[in-house]
């Protein structure tokens, strides 16, 4: 059955991804709220809501203004693949330039050690909290 997306404002793939997001931020506050409940868990909002969507607003923009960019020289579907490569990499930097990641849990991560002595402790910038 098709459905016609003249009848609604976000009608189509709009919709759909639309739809999708408000699902999983309602999935997001309900897991929030049950692991408050069950595990007297207390998460610290700015790191782990706030800092994240400042890092997802910032790649959006670049990328933004990356795919405009890109696509009148190179045409689209090559704009779009050079587009997801800086957005994952402006991504990346913003989670580090945001402290959102501590020592000890890039530790954590497979190569973390090195990852972090490579970049973090030879240098005299401190990214991480």
């Amino acid at each position: 059955m098709q459905i016609n997306p003249q009848n609604f404002i976000l009608g189509g793939a709009a919709g759909a991804a639309f739809a999708t997001v408000i699902c999983h931020l309602i999935a997001v506050i309900i897991e929030f709220k049950v692991l408050k409940k069950q595990l007297n868990l207390k998460l610290d909002k700015t790191k782990f809501i706030l800092k994240p969507i400042i890092a997802t607003i910032i790649m959006a923009v670049v990328s933004n203004y990356t795919y405009i960019f890109l696509i009148a020289k190179l045409g689209e579907k090559l704009a779009l693949v050079l587009t997801l490569f800086v957005a994952v990499i402006i991504f990346l930097i913003a989670i580090f330039v945001l402290k959102i990641f501590s020592k000890e849990e890039i530790y954590m991560l497979p190569f973390g050690r090195k990852i972090y002595e490579k970049h973090f402790n030879s240098k005299k910038i401190n990214f991480i909290g």
